[in-house]
């Protein structure tokens, strides 16, 4: 009797510990490989893309250098100075694959991402403070001029419309057609001292 309860403590006990071994997540520093490819100005009409292909592979299409570093720093893509010409306008698809049978979260991505841009383009950063300038709502003389929203069961909430050009940093980098002969004044969301340079 007792070597069956011995055997069965045994087994036991491994189960508990590969348990606990399929629990601990891997850190997803680096892709395990990945492939860049340079692609033509054309290849935008298929769409502008950097996503989850499947459980271990992530897919990117036709971003430049500058908004694969404003996607994985989250920045405005207006935030970032210093570079060589070619990174602001050369468009790359990217396909790696992930270290782990674990799907990485968005935020592990773009660690992912960090790495590759160091490793395969070379990128050195610094973060600064600089001075932008940005659109500030306040209340005109008189008081404010908005309208009570008339959707149902929201109190306290305003109607307004807001009229501007858009540019390749919004709506990812897909303009309306028509967007570049507006009249309208340009509208960038940008963020105060976060700036990256090259």
């Amino acid at each position: 009797m007792r070597p069956s309860i011995g055997r069965t403590v045994g087994l036991t006990l491994l189960a508990v510990v590969l348990a606990s071994a399929q629990t601990i997540r891997p850190a997803f520093s680096a892709f395990e490989v990945a492939t860049i490819k340079p692609v033509g100005p054309d290849d935008l009409r298929a769409g502008r893309y950097i996503r989850m292909q499947g459980g271990h592979r992530v897919g990117v299409k036709s971003y430049t250098v500058n908004g694969l570093i404003a996607a994985a720093y989250d920045l405005n893509p207006c935030a970032i100075s210093g570079d060589s010409g070619w990174s602001g306008s050369d468009l790359y698809d990217i396909v790696a694959k992930t270290p782990s049978d674990q799907r990485p979260t968005y935020d592990e991505q773009m660690v992912m991402l960090k790495k590759l841009l160091t490793d395969r383009f070379n990128l050195a950063i610094h973060r600064e403070e600089r001075e932008f300038s940005i659109y500030e709502l306040t209340v005109a003389k008189g008081g404010p001029k908005t309208k009570t929203s008339t959707a149902p069961f929201l109190a306290g909430r305003y109607d307004f419309d807001l009229e501007w050009t858009p540019d390749n940093s919004q709506f990812g980098g897909q303009l309306p057609s028509g967007a570049p002969d507006s009249d309208k004044p340009g509208f960038s969301l940008l963020f105060r001292n976060n700036s990256v340079s090259e």
